[in-house]
């Protein structure tokens, strides 16, 4: 079993949560009392101590036996299923001459197990015509499933044994907005890719057809070859080339839940109903003679026993997948060097390049590519123009920054701006003491821990252990993704006591993407606006600054299509390429010019398609220059 896991909070997530399921006892313990097992995790070397602190591992442990394999040369900031295929690749080759004696089982840190379902597997693949399981998943939202997953884990045993129709149940309780979107017999909510199609059966059972499908479990034919495309597109004609595959088609047999934020992909979604051509258009750019077979497979989610309209069902879905399927009249496209893969694994290398560059240090020569992809570049025309682009690339990425410190023509400088000012204004005042706590991709607490010195936490830290920040600020500046706006006044609640007095809070409430589609921050604003200021707001004195607009929003969905239409992928895409770099620096001028008009201006309401919020917060001083929550304060902030 190899499983691809690295971060404390997919660690986390893996060993509270899927773990206990694969201990229940028609999963791991059968593979083991049957076969000789092994567990390989491919995990980063700073992910080790931590796997070995949870008690579910201990009980893994106890069950067979389990190595590591460092993955630190393959993680980036970025393009995490880069990473995840040349993980497994790298698990693969491991095994050295026994790749095609030995049968592999691939695992992610959000998949979750019915009992009995690795059983169903390892019985599935004794057979001497199997080769291959393809298991789809069935995506569930992770705020409303962990809790309750965690609750249904067994205290003695520490295992999650939950039966196939019980997972079911609960999973229909919380699908994922993309599973709905994708469900092709409601019209309420699209996607604007449906790389599978649900058809609604009755209130306990879903049909599907899966054009993107997991590898679960392997046995090669032949050895690893060189990575040339993503694994669930890749893995399967590269080491089964005899086509010997087979698919776990019903709920009861095999069942496995894909735990997903829901804002995950949330931009791809809008309202509207199915489109069979803008469905058929979607996949023809994408995929592959194996994946057009798999979707001509029925496979069926249920919570009770098969009803009686199945059989109509299959015929209807059957009809909708024949228009989808004569619609898309351009062949499969081949898996080798497939046009999602080639740009990809060329921004992984630049990315790969950057992490290893410390913030300030001199750029250092791209490392040597890993053996999983050394091979398979493509012609070596084809690679000397990769070459040139990623060189090409990579000064356009040192030009617009990182960070904080973006170009004033990045679509996200006025957001950045709004903190960037009061940073810059600190700076020049000595000593004053600052905490800074981003709740998101960390770039604020980077920024001014760097810039003024700062002392930095997190939001848990500052709910939960308020007392390890023993000091007054004169500022606190707090950063907060759009999704947990919510939490604004817990934040002034639980940082007011740490102010001294005239000390001032500053919230940045960021939702980056607004551009893309629903929800804006505006939308959210009458919702939430008792968890935005905090219970006490009377103590006191607010000031709100925004940033967004329609314009704005335009600018930016153009520029992401120049950028996505910048790797042509195939010949026939390169005048579209060649159009989108020639009407970049168009369109980066007019975003320039749109962010100086946003920062310039002020407004009183948010605007449409608000981005960011910057709210500004002091307590009110009485006549002795002492705050409601007491304290004095040798600085206060303009």
């Amino acid at each position: 079993m190899i499983a691809v896991i690295w971060g404390r909070r997919y660690v986390e997530l893996f060993a509270r949560v899927a773990l206990p399921s694969y201990l229940a006892p028609g999963n791991i313990p059968a593979l083991a009392d049957r076969f000789d097992l092994d567990v390989l995790i491919m995990t980063t070397d700073e992910s080790v101590p931590v796997f070995e602190a949870e008690p579910g591992f201990a009980a893994l442990q106890a069950l067979c036996p389990v190595e590591y394999c460092s993955i630190d040369d393959l993680v980036t900031n970025g393009l995490y299923g880069v990473t995840l295929t040349l993980a497994y690749a790298r698990g693969v080759r491991s095994a050295g001459a026994d790749q095609t004696e030995t049968l592999f089982l691939f695992m992610n840190s959000d998949f979750v197990l019915a009992d009995g379902s690795l059983a169903f597997v390892a019985d599935r693949m004794m057979q001497p015509d199997a080769r291959c399981l393809l298991a789809p998943s069935l995506r569930v939202r992770s705020e409303l499933a962990t809790p309750r997953l965690i609750e249904a884990i067994d205290e003695q045993s520490g295992a999650l044994a939950m039966a196939p129709r019980d997972m079911a149940s609960f999973a229909f309780g919380c699908l994922h907005p993309t599973v709905i979107a994708k469900t092709v017999t409601q019209d309420l909510l699209a996607s604007r890719t449906y790389n599978q199609i649900y058809w609604q059966v009755d209130d306990a059972t879903l049909l599907a057809r899966h054009h993107l499908i997991f590898m679960l479990a392997i046995r090669p034919e032949r050895p690893m070859p060189a990575v040339r495309s993503y694994c669930d597109y890749g893995f399967v004609p590269d080491l089964i080339p005899s086509g010997k595959w087979i698919v776990a088609d019903d709920s009861d047999d095999c069942l496995m839940l894909e735990l997903q934020q829901t804002e995950q992909e949330r931009d791809l979604l809008f309202a509207g109903g199915p489109d069979p051509s803008a469905i058929a258009a979607g996949l023809a750019e994408w995929t592959t003679k194996e994946q057009r077979q798999v979707a001509q497979r029925d496979i069926v989610f249920h919570s009770r026993a098969l009803p009686s309209e199945l059989e109509s069902g299959k015929c209807a879905l059957a009809d909708f997948m024949s228009v989808v399927q004569a619609a898309m009249k351009s062949p499969p496209i081949d898996h080798v060097d497939h046009p999602y893969w080639t740009p990809a694994i060329r921004v992984w290398s630049l990315l790969r390049t950057e992490s290893r560059a410390g913030a300030g240090s001199p750029p250092e020569p791209p490392p040597e590519l890993p053996q999983e992809v050394r091979a398979g570049a493509g012609p070596a025309a084809s690679a000397r123009f990769g070459d040139l682009y990623l060189r090409v690339l990579r000064r356009a990425r040192a030009l617009r920054g990182q960070g904080m410190r973006v170009a004033v023509w990045h679509y996200l400088w006025p957001d950045c701006q709004l903190m960037q000012e009061a940073i810059d204004a600190l700076a020049v005042v000595n000593g004053a003491r600052v905490l800074a706590i981003d709740a998101g991709d960390g770039a604020l607490s980077v920024e001014a821990g760097r810039t003024l010195g700062a002392h930095v936490g997190s939001l848990d830290q500052l709910f939960d252990a308020p007392g390890r920040f023993d000091d007054r600020y004169d500022e606190i500046l707090v950063r907060l993704p759009g999704e947990r706006a919510e939490d604004a006044g817990r934040v002034a609640e639980s940082a007011g006591p740490m102010l001294a007095a005239g000390g001032v809070l500053r919230l940045w409430i960021h939702h980056p993407g607004a551009w893309s589609g629903p929800p804006s921050l505006r939308e959210h604003i009458p919702f939430q606006i008792e968890r935005l200021i905090p219970s006490d707001w009377l103590g006191w004195s607010l000031g709100t600054r925004y940033v967004g607009g329609r314009l704005r929003r335009r600018l930016r969905s153009i520029e992401a299509a120049c950028l996505k239409a910048l790797w042509p992928g195939s010949m026939k895409r390169l005048p579209a390429s060649l159009i989108a770099a020639t009407f970049l620096p168009i369109v980066a001028f007019a975003v320039a010019i749109d962010n100086r008009r946003q920062v310039a201006r002020r407004v009183d309401a948010p605007p449409a398609f608000c981005t960011s919020i910057l709210l500004t917060m002091r307590r009110r001083v009485d006549a002795h220059g002492t705050s409601e929550s007491g304290g004095r304060g040798r600085y206060r902030s303009a």
